[in-house]
């Protein structure tokens, strides 16, 4: 899928870092959204069972607070978020209130793979195989064809991954929709599209890969969700017979996976605007069959012939990258809808564009330095933005320090960007036009006792958000040293295809087959020795 013009929110330019900060952009973006319309925000840290930290965030008005863990406030309750943990349990729920869920059964650690099969024959193929409490497509074997593929996904979840406890359950055609709710309204859906690539009759499904890797780095939900060439890619394209050297037709559509995963490479196309009632209603129901759960991602498999869904997991957590950032569609701003629902008083409020470093909010708590950041409060009436462009002679870095230091005297915030040696481009953001000007004559003086001619400097509104303080940016990666790493990558590919064809040898050989019995036993020894 190629990446139709960009319409990502403006608001958010700048405040979320092209590396677009991962699994904790939901938090990230939902205390942003609380912080620029006045009210106070905390970050934590807590440690979990295993002394794994997690930043969690607590926003107040002064006379409430609320608690948040990601995108998941506190109007979710305990018992809501037990029984969306437990992929089964949700499923009983679900068809207790006559939501649509696809036929299946959970079977526990105790259960042997022999009875496993047995009700996997009976409700028939195709078929899901698929872990109770994985999370991001973990151990999910879809559309399963027939018997030999069934047993040996059985056993790669349960005895090589580990995950004991499974779901068994009909596999349900159609596309994938993720769609959050809130209450009682739909606030936001997604088609996710598993990975893939499209031909232009030129470019190699390599090639292809390569560019859309390129594209995705440019999106902040994305930049480290890239298509990664591995066996499961490479196993596909073999059964379609394609190949890495491929060239598809123009306009082709080559899948890379079975799985939509965003983490994997799927797409995200935003569709809210276009859900339909009866796809939204399931939604909505399928968000009240859960007790507490005052916020939901729901995923569905949408059968549009039939205008028709089926619910296959609700989550607690949904995740709003793919909404803030997506593929194609509008973007849709989730969290404010959050902040509007647990502050309602703040809806009117206006946005203001100053953000704060969230990495420089989160280092002293990843360290375990302290235990808890709270925000200083968003400086008011911050409203003038605009773009100067120096061009002259200076000293680049006497000059650069002391426009740092200016700037923040005069009380404003911005950040300066070199052009090139002659050429410095500097945003600022004031209270006023008048501080600004005031900058613009310093700048043409420049440091005392240094050698400065300002030929020229170029004033110009700017629209985008400003980071509170002054920073003077560093270089980025040059294009040369860019197509150095691009060499690099594709000799690694190579190499990685050449091994994962010398395995597929091995594997398809009478040896590996004849010796079956000994590894599985082997296998299950380590499992029972690493227990112990």
């Amino acid at each position: 899928m190629e990446q139709d013009v960009i319409n990502w929110l403006p608001h958010l330019v700048n405040a979320i870092p092209d590396k677009g900060y991962g699994k904790r952009l939901s938090a990230v973006t939902i205390a942003l959204e609380a912080w620029r319309r006045g009210l106070k925000v905390e970050f934590y840290a807590e440690d979990n069972n295993e002394n794994k930290l997690r930043i969690r965030y607590k926003i107040s008005d002064g006379e409430k607070t609320h608690y948040f863990a990601s995108s998941m406030g506190d109007k979710v309750t305990e018992e809501a978020f037990k029984i969306c943990d437990n992929k089964y349990l949700t499923k009983e729920y679900l068809k207790k209130n006559n939501v649509p869920t696809p036929e299946g059964k959970m079977f526990d650690e105790n259960a042997v793979d022999e009875e496993i099969i047995q009700y996997a024959m009976k409700i028939g193929f195709p078929l899901v195989i698929k872990p109770t409490n994985a999370n991001g497509g973990r151990g999910v074997f879809s559309n399963l064809t027939n018997t030999e593929d069934l047993i040996n996904a059985v056993n790669h979840v349960r005895n090589e991954v580990g995950y004991k406890e499974i779901i068994v359950e009909q596999y349900v055609p159609g596309v994938e929709y993720r769609i959050i709710v809130i209450g009682d309204k739909v606030i936001g859906a997604l088609n996710r599209v598993p990975a893939n690539v499209i031909g232009d009759g030129k470019s190699t499904i390599r090639e292809l890969i390569r560019k859309k890797n390129k594209q995705r780095k440019n999106n902040p939900h994305l930049k480290t969700r890239m298509i990664k060439i591995d066996k499961e890619v490479l196993d596909l394209l073999y059964y379609n017979e394609y190949t890495l050297d491929t060239i598809p037709q123009s306009g082709e559509v080559v899948t890379l996976r079975l799985t939509s995963n965003l983490t994997t490479g799927g797409d995200s196309v935003e569709i809210t605007d276009d859900l339909n009632k009866r796809l939204k209603s399931i939604a909505i129901e399928a968000t009240k069959a859960i007790p507490g759960l005052a916020l939901s991602g729901i995923d569905m498999i949408v059968n549009d012939e039939q205008n028709n869904g089926s619910v296959i997991e609700v989550n607690t957590r949904p995740g709003l990258g793919g909404h803030l950032f997506p593929v194609k569609g509008q973007a849709r701003d989730i969290p404010s809808y959050i902040i509007d629902d647990y502050f309602p008083e703040t809806k009117n409020v206006k946005r203001g564009i100053l953000y704060y470093d969230f990495d420089d909010v989160a280092a002293p708590l990843t360290s375990r330095a302290i235990k808890k950041v709270t925000l200083e409060d968003m400086p008011k009436n911050y409203r003038y933005t605009q773009k100067l462009t120096i061009q002259g002679n200076f000293d680049v870095r006497k000059y650069r320090i002391w426009l740092r230091r200016t700037v923040l005297n005069l009380h404003l915030h911005g950040f300066s960007k070199l052009i090139n040696e002659n050429v410095l481009e500097v945003i600022v953001c004031g209270r006023n036009e008048e501080t600004i000007y005031t900058l613009k004559e310093l700048c043409y003086k420049g440091p005392e006792n240094t050698n400065v001619t300002i030929d020229n400097i170029k004033v110009e509104a700017y629209e985008y958000p400003v980071k509170i303080g002054f920073e003077n940016i560093k270089e980025v990666i040059t294009e040369s040293q860019l197509k150095e790493l691009e060499k690099e990558q594709i000799q690694l590919e190579h190499e990685y295809a050449r091994l994962v064809k010398k395995y597929s040898q091995i594997k398809n050989s009478r040896a590996w087959r004849v010796t079956y019995p000994i590894r599985t036993v082997l296998h299950k020894l380590k499992v029972a020795i690493r227990r112990k």
